[in-house]
């Protein structure tokens, strides 16, 4: 996010710090680093943000719910559910096919 910041902010980011120059040296080259090489920070920025977020939002969760209640549950069973536990659910609520 913090290369997102900077492509998209630029020099502004720096203005509520007093400006570019009020800043080390080493964040002055690594601004002029990320200003001089745009696209391949951002697709830099765009892949690692995907990787992350991908792994953080994958849990292995299967659940289902009916009528906010739980039925069934990857992870406390520790498999995903078959035709028949499908069925089953459905069937406790009347529900046929």
């Amino acid at each position: 996010m913090a290369f997102f910041i900077l492509l998209f902010t630029g020099d502004q980011f720096f203005q509520p710090f007093g400006g570019l120059q009020q800043m080390p040296s080493i964040v002055k080259d690594i601004y002029t680093n990320i200003s001089d090489n745009k696209i391949q920070y951002g697709i830099f920025a765009f892949f690692v943000g995907t990787m992350v977020q991908n792994s953080l939002l994958q849990s292995g969760a299967f659940e289902i719910y009916v009528n906010n209640n739980l039925e069934f549950s990857k992870l406390q069973g520790g498999q995903m559910p078959t035709i028949e536990d499908i069925n089953a659910i459905l069937s406790r609520y009347n529900i046929h096919f």
